[in-house]
């Protein structure tokens, strides 16, 4: 994966397929994989967020934010690459 070469992402694996999703375990995963430790929650305020939710400090995603988009970005090219279509994950703050 050339594209991710200059961020040490040199292959892509899918994200455990026979199992369900859960954004903060996707989240907590991929940001070890780019070597950095985040506080990833899966409850705010007292309520479980729902699978596609997590929640972060502000100030340690600030600090991560865009170490984290630009492997994100390689990471959809890939996803298209091998699902097809113009389609990819994406991620709203």
């Amino acid at each position: 994966m050339s594209a991710g070469e200059h961020l040490g992402l040199v292959s892509w694996t899918r994200f455990k397929p026979d199992e369900k999703f859960y954004l903060s375990e996707y989240m907590r995963v991929f940001m070890e994989r780019l070597g950095y430790q985040l506080k990833i929650y899966e409850v705010m305020d007292g309520r479980k967020l729902v699978p596609y939710q997590c929640a972060v400090v502000r100030w340690e995603w600030s600090q991560l934010r865009a170490s984290f988009h630009e492997a994100f970005l390689v990471q959809k090219v890939a996803y298209r690459r091998a699902n097809g279509g113009p389609k990819s994950p994406n991620l709203i703050e």
